[in-house]
C-alpha cells in the first residue's frame, strides 16, 4: 500500500458535529473535558411524578384495607367470607390463589394483586432513581477553567463576521436545542451557574495548585498531537491544553523544597544564635512556626486540626534542638 494512502487511512475524518465534539471530549488524556450535563430539573420533576404516582397507589391501598375491614366486621365471625378475608390478610399463598380464582370475589383479589404488584414496580424504579441521583449528586463538578475550554470549543467564531453581537459571530457544533449544551462564554458574559458534572473525579486543590493551574498553566502547556481533517474543526485557537501531572508534579516538588527549607533554615539560624539571648530564640521560634503553618495551609488541604498537630510537632522539634547538647556545646564554644 502506498505510504500516503496508509497515513491518510488513520488520519481522523469527522464533520463538524457530534463526532468531532465527541473526539474533542474522548481526545483529552486526563479526562478532565468528559463533562456532561446531569439535567438536575428534568430529574427532580421525575422524581415528584414518581412520588404522586407513589401517593395514589397508597391512598388506593388504603382505601382497600378498609374496604376489607369492614366487610369483615360485617360478615359473621365463622362464615367462609370472614376466614376468607382474615387468611388472605395474612397468608400470601391464599391471597395469590384466590387472586387467580375466576369469581366475582376472585376478581376483587385480583385487584389488590395487581396493586400490590404495581406498587412493588414503582417503588423499586422510585428507589432505584433516587440512589441514581444521588451517585449524580456525589460526582465533581468542573473547574471554570474547563468548562470555559469546552465553551470556547464548542462555539466556534466565524471568520470574518460582520456582526458586532457575539451572539452571531459564533458557530455552535451541534443544532437546534443541542446548540444550547454548552453556555456560552463571551468577553461581557461569563460563565453562568450550570448543571454539568464531570466523570472525573476532581479533589479539591489546595491554593497553589489552583494558583500554578489559572495563573501559570502555560508553563505546562503541551501539543496536541492529534490530527483531524475534513470539515471540521478540532478546537479553537483560544483552547491550550496542559498536563494535569506537570502542574501535580511541580506542586509536589514546590511543597517538598518549602518543607526541606522550614526545616533547615530555623535550625541553621538557631545555631548561630546565642543560647544565652533567650528571648530572641524564643520569638525565632514562634516566627517559623507561624510560617510553617502559612505554608501548610496553603500549599496543602490540610484541615485545621491536622495544621494544629503539625504546627505542635515542628514548635516541639525546634525546641528540642535548642535545649539540646548540639546548642549547649554551640553556647560552651561561644563562652570560651
Amino acid at each position: 500500500m502506498d505510504p500516503d494512502e496508509e497515513r491518510a487511512g488513520r488520519q481522523h475524518r469527522y464533520l463538524s458535529g457530534f463526532g468531532s465534539l465527541a473526539y474533542f471530549i474522548s481526545s483529552d488524556k486526563d479526562r478532565s473535558t468528559a463533562v456532561y450535563r446531569s439535567f438536575d430539573k428534568l430529574a427532580a420533576r421525575d422524581l415528584l411524578y414518581y412520588e404522586a404516582e407513589l401517593l395514589e397507589l397508597e391512598a388506593l391501598q388504603d382505601q382497600y384495607d378498609r374496604e376489607d375491614a369492614a366487610k369483615a366486621s360485617k360478615a359473621d365471625s365463622l362464615s367462609s367470607e370472614w376466614l376468607q378475608i382474615r387468611l388472605n390478610a395474612r397468608d400470601w399463598s391464599s391471597f395469590k390463589d384466590t387472586a387467580a380464582e375466576p369469581s366475582a370475589d376472585g376478581i376483587r383479589w385480583k385487584k389488590r394483586m395487581d396493586l400490590a404488584i404495581q406498587i412493588r414496580s414503582t417503588l423499586k424504579e422510585y428507589r432505584e432513581a433516587l440512589i441514581s441521583n444521588a451517585d449524580v449528586f456525589s460526582l465533581s463538578r468542573p473547574s471554570k477553567q474547563t468548562m470555559t475550554a469546552l465553551s470556547n470549543t464548542f462555539h466556534q467564531k466565524l471568520p470574518d463576521s460582520l456582526s458586532s453581537d457575539e451572539m452571531a459571530e459564533t458557530d455552535p457544533i451541534l443544532l437546534g436545542h443541542s446548540s444550547q449544551l454548552f453556555p456560552l462564554v463571551t468577553r461581557t458574559s461569563p460563565l453562568p451557574p450550570t448543571d454539568h458534572v464531570s466523570l472525573k473525579s476532581i479533589p479539591e486543590p489546595d491554593f497553589l495548585t489552583y494558583v500554578l493551574k489559572n495563573y501559570c498553566s502555560r508553563l505546562f502547556q503541551t501539543r496536541n498531537r492529534s490530527e483531524m481533517h475534513g470539515l471540521t474543526r478540532l478546537s479553537s485557537p483560544e483552547v491550550r491544553h496542559y498536563s494535569v501531572e506537570r502542574v501535580n508534579f511541580a506542586a509536589s516538588f514546590i511543597t517538598t523544597m518549602l518543607s526541606a527549607l522550614l526545616l533547615f533554615l530555623p535550625i541553621y539560624i538557631l545555631y548561630h544564635v546565642s543560647a544565652k539571648r533567650a528571648g530572641l530564640t524564643l520569638g525565632l521560634i514562634a516566627l517559623f512556626t507561624c510560617l510553617f503553618a502559612g505554608t501548610i495551609a496553603l500549599v496543602t488541604n490540610a484541615r485545621r486540626a491536622e495544621i494544629f498537630g503539625s504546627c505542635a510537632a515542628y514548635a516541639a522539634v525546634l525546641v528540642v534542638f535548642v535545649s539540646g547538647d548540639f546548642a549547649n556545646s554551640n553556647s560552651a564554644r561561644s563562652n570560651g
